[in-house]
């Protein structure tokens, strides 16, 4: 009987990890029913960006939650779980909720305040602004059974933002803050009126119990106006004099007091958002003095960020005590005669958008979902069980349905399991911002590649690896044709950053992409492999790839046999990884040459943990205004499809180049497109004639609309997707070049594709074609999901397809797992002969081949099984081997646990017990045990607290459970 012996090689402890998560995704996918609909697969506990709360005036526990991105949330426990209400069919941007006297609730929508200093409701998708994204609202709606179904009122149905709202109670009038101006209601919302003659964009509203109204406006400057006579009229109350408020102001938002309604206050920001001050009056706003001057120690907006947040409340009790929302949270209290404040600050980066107090309870409603205080603002803790909210920029999937997601405000969410019922992420920091890109490589599915806001690039060898920064796997290389450096304060990668300047183009997500083979017939690589056994003429040797020692099964084909550790053969490395990389353009720090337009790099090493890979430039333009913002690989690995954007004057234009010759042309030489000149007096570069690979273009300048992605067809690749913000009348959204792969000179084939069914005005961020059906194609919108089932037609029929999501929602990334890879290991003996010990290294093939996944911008992530292929293909090399049932009881445990387990023949048993961090902690050879059931106690005593792995090696098989030791 062999005895194999189990160790962890190049894959390290994931090969276990992986392993258990597989097993459940499996039965996720398999126990999915094929047929049309989207299902929610996470994450749950990462809320996204929480724009107003309100508390239901007759059960403090019902809160009411606006999203930024997936409408209208409750609660039924004072926050500590939510559910998104299903009833509430409006904008998927809530940004005002209030409760008449009747319990009714009415809820406003449109997210515009994040886009105040430029055009509103932009893409993320479209590179050339650093502007928030914002949800155009659809009016206000009317809920009169406590949010079970909800009327849209008539003659709101055009306001694109409602961006606060008021009620009074004595009057029982509805003031709403739109971009139509301030609106005033006497009849429950069945009509409204004009409050005052500025029809400008309304930003707040505030109402008093002695018939004070507040509102500020937005405008070339800012200004507040005050009514005391119930709304009737209103007056400026900013001016030039020392008594009133900033006439230069760029927002101000209004406070006044419940406990005594003279004193009014003010939070005012610049027209850049920077802080400009808080300011009281006791007199209904007719004279002001500042409390917490610019320049002192308090600054609660921070970060220039007073136009999307500037929030003000005064404390229901205590006239002399006041709470701000910007960029951090303070509270100021009046101490003495003199009317000085006391400040203090509770966080420091939470983005705040609302504050609510009811009774001894606050919430914050921020960037990353709700907060909760019952210390009356001392403390915070999160409130987002269940607030499945987050707004995702990106989207990588792993070949078992692990994924990864670019986030707004929170870098990269990473979930191991969707097939877990709490479906719980993790989040993966980037220094700053949002998170952009990120990837997953099929011969190593274990390591996470993603990128930052600016960026920062990352790579970790697995999720409880430690992440490698920049300067870590990239930096400091010896060739300076590879060295990639980074600017501190732009975005991309680029050469030599000591001779640059700061004039190039940014983009909000660095594009990377990957190709990847087992099968790599025309590789330049090898490997000389030593023997490990005794190998005859004839027999199959496995060979071990440099590309993360993947195995290249290879026949001996030779006449002499091999010798172990004596006898040598070289072996064509077939195992082929290529990442890619988009750049920004860039200059010399003299202005005087140009390096740099749209660069393009590759590396074939970033698989290994252990070394700095190398990167080479393989592509460029000469537009020193030009970026990358999406790059494509044909399936055959030998085009790369270039998506580049640049500026001209105040416009932009795009471009689609081709890279071809990737499979014929290897060495450094033929792909380098230049030998790079780090001499600032000289020009940049040297031509490169000996470089092979061939550039062209397929689309130039493109400037009708944002060109926001680029697809291909899995079954052709000649046929090339892509999608615009256009506007759908004069400015198509959808078009096809269906000469990819042969087009020249930019004269390629388009056609458009804006067919019928798609509603007008709303964008359109990605495409996908489903990959055994090319008339099938799905978009991402900014409203949701719709397909075509007949895309080869000269006019494609759009239709919604939403059916799960249930949302109008933005949609920035679709994806479907079109490779599939097998399960494989790889073996080597370390004994002579083929009963001697052995090293089994297991690589997980793909699991959720055919599944299809949408990134959305408010609800996480979703799945589509429609197109799952199930595939069922054993190991060659254990694929007469029966699944051993095997569970460990009780787990967790504190000092004993039971290892129960079915073996259908006598067999070899050797049991492992390994650390989180691959390192075995026990391995007990329990010897040949018969045909039957077993249980084996495990102690337990000298385990630490912690997740642990028990690997049980029977025969030439390995099993793992995870164990968690809890004392």
């Amino acid at each position: 009987m062999r005895t194999i012996k189990y160790i962890l090689l190049g894959l390290s402890v994931c090969v276990l990890i992986n392993g258990f998560a597989q097993a459940d995704n499996n039965k996720f996918q398999k126990g999915r029913k094929v047929g049309n609909g989207w299902s929610s697969i996470g994450p749950s506990n990462i809320a996204g960006r929480t724009l107003t709360l309100c508390v239901d005036k007759n059960n403090s526990q019902k809160l009411y939650v606006g999203a930024a991105g997936s409408g209208l949330w409750y609660s039924l426990n004072g926050g500590t779980t939510w559910s998104r209400n299903t009833a509430f069919h409006g904008s998927a941007a809530v940004s005002a909720i209030i409760q008449d006297n009747a319990g009714n609730i009415y809820v406003g929508t449109g997210d515009g305040l994040v886009s105040l200093t430029g055009t509103e409701f932009t893409a993320p998708s479209v590179p050339n602004t650093y502007n928030s994204y914002g949800i155009k609202g659809d009016g206000l709606y009317k809920s009169t059974d406590g949010g079970v179904s909800f009327t849209l009122l008539a003659g709101t149905e055009d306001w694109n933002e409602i961006n606060a709202m008021a009620y009074d109670a004595v009057a029982d009038k509805i003031y709403v803050a739109t971009d139509a101006g301030l609106q005033v209601s006497t009849n429950g919302g069945t009509s409204f009126t004009m409050a005052s003659a500025q029809s400008t964009k309304c930003l707040d509203v505030k109402v008093g119990d002695n018939n004070m109204v507040t509102y500020t406006n937005f405008g070339t400057a800012a200004n507040a106006y005050v009514s005391t006579d119930g709304g009737a009229t209103f007056t400026s109350v900013c001016g030039s004099a020392a008594t009133k408020l900033p006439t230069n102001a760029g927002r101000i938002s209004m406070a006044i007091s419940p406990s005594f309604p003279d004193m009014v206050y003010a939070l005012v920001a610049s027209t850049n958002g920077a802080f400009q001050g808080v300011f009281q009056s006791r007199d209904k706003g007719n004279t002001w003095r500042s409390i917490c001057p610019v320049g002192g120690l308090t600054d609660p907006i921070g970060g220039n960020t007073g136009l999307e947040c500037n929030e003000i409340i005064v404390d229901p009790t205590d006239s002399t005590k006041i709470f701000l929302g910007g960029r951090a949270f303070y509270s100021g209290t009046e101490y003495d005669s003199n009317n000085y404040f006391n400040w203090n600050s509770v966080s420091a980066n939470d983005y705040i958008y609302d504050i609510c107090i009811n009774n001894t309870d606050m919430y914050i409603c921020t960037r990353e979902g709700v907060k909760k205080s019952t210390d009356g603002g001392a403390s915070f803790t999160s409130r987002n069980n269940y607030f499945a909210s987050m707004q995702a920029f990106s989207l990588a999937v792993a070949n078992d349905g692990r994924f990864m997601c670019g986030i707004r405000n929170g870098g990269i969410a990473y979930i191991d399991n969707p097939a877990s019922s709490s479906k719980r992420a993790t989040e993966l920091s980037t220094p700053m911002g949002d998170g952009g890109n990120c990837i997953f490589s099929f011969l190593k599915p274990e390591a996470l590649f993603y990128t930052g806001y600016h960026g920062f690039c990352y790579r970790q060898a697995s999720a409880n690896s430690d992440a490698q920064t920049p300067a870590e796997w990239y930096g400091n290389n010896a060739e300076p044709s590879t060295i990639m450096q980074r600017d501190a304060t732009k975005t991309r990668w680029h050469p030599d950053e000591d001779h640059l300047s700061l004039s190039y183009a940014s983009h909000r997500l660095t594009p990377l992409a990957i190709w990847e083979s087992a099968n790599d017939t025309k590789s330049i690589d090898s490997i000389e492999y030593i023997a490990d056994k005794t190998y005859a003429p004839g027999d199959t040797i496995c060979v071990k790839s440099k590309r993360n020692s993947y195995p290249i099964w290879y026949p001996y084909t030779g006449t002499d046999t091999l010798k172990r550790n004596v006898d040598t053969i070289m072996v064509q490395d077939i195992v082929t990884f290529r990442m890619f990389m988009g750049g920004s353009s860039h200059k010399y720090a003299d202005g005087a040459n140009v390096c740099v337009g749209a660069p393009v790099y590759m590396s074939t090493t970033a698989l290994d943990f252990s070394n700095t890979p190398s990167w080479t430039c393989i592509f460029r333009t000469d537009d020193s205004t030009e970026s990358v913002v999406d790059l494509k690989v044909s399936k055959d690995g030998d085009n790369l499809f270039v998506l580049t954007r640049k500026i001209n004057s105040s416009n932009y234009s795009y471009s689609i180049y081709r890279v071809s010759g990737f499979n014929d042309h290897r060495t450094l030489e033929e792909i380098d497109v230049s030998r790079h000149v780090y001499d600032p007096s000289a020009a940049f570069t040297t031509a490169n004639d000996r470089r092979k690979l061939f550039d062209d273009v397929l689309l130039r300048n493109f400037s009708d609309a944002d060109i926001t992605s680029i697809s291909l067809d899995p079954q052709d690749n000649n046929t090339l997707i892509y999608t615009t913000n256009g506007d759908g009348i004069g400015i198509y959204r959808i078009h096809a070049i269906t000469d990819a792969l042969t087009a020249t000179g930019g004269v390629a084939t388009i056609t458009d594709k804006e067919g019928t069914g798609l509603p007008e005005e709303i964008a359109v961020y990605t495409s996908l074609v489903e990959m055994s059906n090319s008339n099938l194609v799905y978009i991402g919108t900014e409203e949701g999901v719709y397909v075509s089932e007949n895309f080869q037609s000269a006019t494609p029929t759009w239709t919604l397809y939403d059916n799960g999501i249930n949302v109008k929602i933005p949609v920035f990334k679709l994806t479907q797992q079109t490779e599939y890879w097998p399960d494989n290991y790889a073996i080597t003996y370390t004994a002579e002969g083929t009963v001697g010990t052995a090293i089994i290294n297991e690589f997980h093939g793909v699991s959720n081949y055919g599944s299809i996944y949408a990134a959305t911008h408010g609800l996480g992530v979703f799945i589509d099984s429609t197109y799952f292929n199930d595939i069922e293909e054993a190991r060659p090399f254990l694929k007469d081997e029966a699944t051993v049932n095997m569970t460990v009881y009780p787990n967790p445990t504190g000092n004993n646990a039971t290892l129960l387990f079915d073996l259908n023949e006598d067999n070899t048993v050797v049991l492992n017990i390994v650390d989180i961090t691959g390192r075995f902690v026990r391995s007990e050879t329990l010897g040949i045990m018969s045909a039957g059931e077993h249980h084996v106690n495990i102690d337990c005593d000298n385990l630490s607290n912690g997740m642990y792995f028990v690997n049980l090696q029977i025969g030439n098989r390995s099993q793992t459970m995870k164990l968690v030791i809890s004392k």
